[in-house]
């Protein structure tokens, strides 16, 4: 999972919880053609084409619970 940005991880996090590319955008203050363009290269870097095929991937690699820092709330602790 090194292959992917931060920015890329935070478009990831998004995508696999099925929110539409201008909600992505509408959320971390991107355009919407930022956010398919991005999409697009995560897309080739997974190696799919698709949003089930990078929701594959993702829980293959065990990205789908993931959740980028700079998307948490600071001063918010979590127990297990």
């Amino acid at each position: 999972v090194d292959i992917f940005t931060q920015r890329e991880l935070e478009i990831i996090s998004f995508a696999i919880r099925r929110l539409s590319a201008k909600e992505i955008a509408s959320r971390l203050c991107l355009s919407y053609r930022t956010v398919q363009n991005r999409l697009n290269g995560i897309y080739s870097k997974a190696q799919t084409t698709s949003l089930s095929g990078l929701i594959e991937y993702c829980m293959m690699v065990g990205l789908n619970d993931y959740m980028p820092r700079s998307l948490l709330k600071q001063k918010v602790d979590f127990f297990w």
